[in-house]
C-alpha cells in the first residue's frame, strides 16, 4: 500500500485539484477543490494512501458509493486510468463541546 502526501500527488500527476467528501453536522456533500497556494498550505501535507477504486467512500453503512463513483459524479468525464488515493477521515469540528456527530472530511485523489 503506497503512502504519499496530497502535495506529492498533485505534483506527480500535474493535477489542478482534488475531491473533498464530508460527513457529520454541517456536511455539504462532495466538492471539487481547486489547487492553489492557500489550499496547498491547508491540505498539502495530508497523508494519502493508495486505495482500490471500488473501496467505499463513506464510513456510513447506508452510503454505498465507491471512491470512483464519487469522483465520476464530481469530475465531468472522469475516467480512472491511474491509482486512486484517499486520506483517513479527519475530524475538523472546532466547536467547544463534544459533538455527537462532528463534522469530518476525507480527501480523494
Amino acid at each position: 500500500m503506497k503512502k504519499t502526501t496530497l502535495r506529492e500527488l498533485v505534483e506527480e500527476y500535474g493535477a489542478n485539484g482534488f475531491v473533498l467528501i464530508d460527513a457529520g453536522n454541517g456536511a455539504a456533500g462532495p466538492a471539487w477543490i481547486t489547487w492553489d497556494e492557500e489550499i496547498d498550505d491547508e491540505y498539502g501535507d495530508t497523508e494519502m494512501v493508495e486505495i482500490a477504486p471500488t473501496a467505499r467512500a463513506y464510513e456510513d453503512e447506508e452510503k454505498s458509493e465507491t471512491i470512483l463513483n464519487v469522483a465520476k459524479d464530481i469530475i465531468s468525464g472522469y475516467t480512472q486510468d491511474a491509482s486512486m488515493y484517499a486520506s483517513e477521515w479527519i475530524e475538523d469540528d472546532d466547536r467547544n463541546y463534544e459533538a455527537t456527530n462532528p463534522w469530518r472530511y476525507r480527501l480523494l485523489f
